[in-house]
């Protein structure tokens, strides 16, 4: 390609990028914010939490992409390069590790689904600090209290 025309087409790359990542980073700002609220809503009326995806995603991230794309990146540099062996081994030791921590997020995220109370257990910290989400309503009366009125 003749360089007068690479660059104009790589500032409308990187311009066309830049609009891109902010209009999307926009539009999960948002999204995030509603399923907060969502969040909040369900807790007052005291309604068991929606359950939310992204645990479920980083598991499959992490056991599925980060190997496929090591492998991807080792076989563009063993095509392009010379002395591939080092470059296979290192993305075999990166695609290993990613299988591993992407079971034990699988096997960690099923743990916990499958534990008791209601709503997904990754929203409270410890089993025993489960509680109903809407706290009982106290009776002022059933309470001695002291006052300075003798």
């Amino acid at each position: 390609m003749h360089e007068e025309v690479l660059i104009p087409l790589g500032v409308f790359a990187f311009v066309t990028a830049i609009v891109t990542v902010t209009t999307v980073s926009k539009q999960v700002g948002r999204h995030r914010d509603y399923a907060h609220k969502e969040r909040l809503r369900a807790l007052e009326l005291g309604q068991p939490i929606p359950s939310t995806f992204w645990p479920s995603m980083a598991a499959i991230a992490m056991g599925a992409v980060v190997p496929i794309v090591a492998l991807s990146i080792a076989f563009v540099a063993s095509i392009t390069h010379a002395g591939g062996e080092e470059v296979w081994a290192f993305a075999g030791m990166v695609g290993l590790t990613g299988i591993g921590c992407g079971t034990f997020l699988v096997t960690r995220l099923l743990r916990m689904t499958t534990t008791a109370g209601p709503g997904p257990s990754w929203n409270r910290p410890f089993e025993s600090d489960w509680q109903p989400a809407k706290p009982e309503p106290l009776d002022p009366d059933a309470f001695d209290t002291v006052s300075r009125r003798g």
